[in-house]
């Protein structure tokens, strides 16, 4: 049951629902749901952003801890993203 939104091949009354969806939907303000999830999806990279910064801090001083010596750059990053984990379980607890 494919129709073509461009109206060939429909018959008349498939012409006049055409139409006056694209009148809705080119009308159409966002819808409230719409901007929630928009908003959601703005918040949660933000807060992802936000993590990779802490963990990368983390990890810089535990490299630092060490003399900045080579070869361990994805054991800091692991035990710093752990660490950053920990801290935000902790702070879910309370």
């Amino acid at each position: 049951m494919n129709r073509k939104l461009n109206g060939a091949g429909a018959d008349h009354s498939d012409q006049h629902s055409t139409l006056a969806l694209r009148m809705l939907l080119s009308n159409a303000e966002p819808a409230p749901i719409a901007e929630a999830v928009r908003w959601t999806q703005t918040a949660h990279e933000q807060s992802a952003a936000a993590r990779k910064q802490r963990i990368a801090v983390v990890a810089y001083y535990m490299s630092e801890s060490r003399g900045f010596a080579p070869g361990h750059d994805a054991e800091d990053w692991l035990l710093a993203q752990a660490q950053v984990d920990a801290e935000d379980a902790g702070a879910f607890e309370n």
